[in-house]
């Protein structure tokens, strides 16, 4: 069973219930786009698509990159692959076009002035019909998270991924600090 990302006494959001939702598979390939520190839904996904799968843990931070191989060779997972980039530059992501079945664009938007830049280089990536997994902050949660100001409005986050030819599959509801959706291409 997959574990929820979770802090002390708080869970944080239902990995086991997206990733059931988003239906992945053996053999699957999939990106982690801003994979972060934990990498935890890359090595998540690793486990699901196994080693005929490839998972993509992308990010712009070159320690996090290091830090999540290291991580994947402790934990013999062979099928991740790290890749450096500015996901804000359209094309600059050096996995080729089209070849995705699922992108995880997990709490990296708020981080961006340019979240519809990094939405249209994720779409880049994906082949058609494969699915885009959406998770963000919540705004009016003060304890836990970035600032408010930095958070994003869900429906203006879903009309940007619509705008850019995504069709809304599914609305989450991946824990009480954050929204979500699954688009597909």
């Amino acid at each position: 069973m997959i574990k929820s990302h979770i802090l002390p006494n708080k869970q944080l959001v239902d990995i086991h219930g997206v990733l059931g939702k988003l239906g992945l598979s053996e053999g699957q390939k999939i990106a982690d786009l801003g994979v972060g520190t934990s990498a935890t839904w890359a090595f998540a996904a690793a486990r699901i698509v196994g080693e005929s799968g490839t998972v993509y843990a992308v990010d712009i931070m070159k320690p996090v990159l290091e830090a999540t191989a290291a991580k994947a060779r402790l934990q013999d997972l062979h099928n991740i692959r790290t890749v450096w980039t500015d996901l804000e530059v359209y094309g600059a992501c050096k996995i080729p076009s089209g070849i995705l079945d699922v992108v995880f664009l997990n709490s990296i938007l708020y981080q961006s002035k340019k979240p519809r830049a990094i939405i249209k280089e994720a779409l880049r990536l994906l082949r058609p019909g494969g699915k885009m997994m959406i998770i963000d902050w919540l705004k009016g949660h003060d304890a836990i998270g970035p600032k408010q100001e930095r958070r994003l409005d869900p429906q203006a986050v879903q009309a940007a991924a619509v705008a850019q030819g995504l069709r809304p599959k599914v609305a989450l509801n991946p824990g009480k600090f954050h929204f979500g959706f699954i688009f597909e291409k």
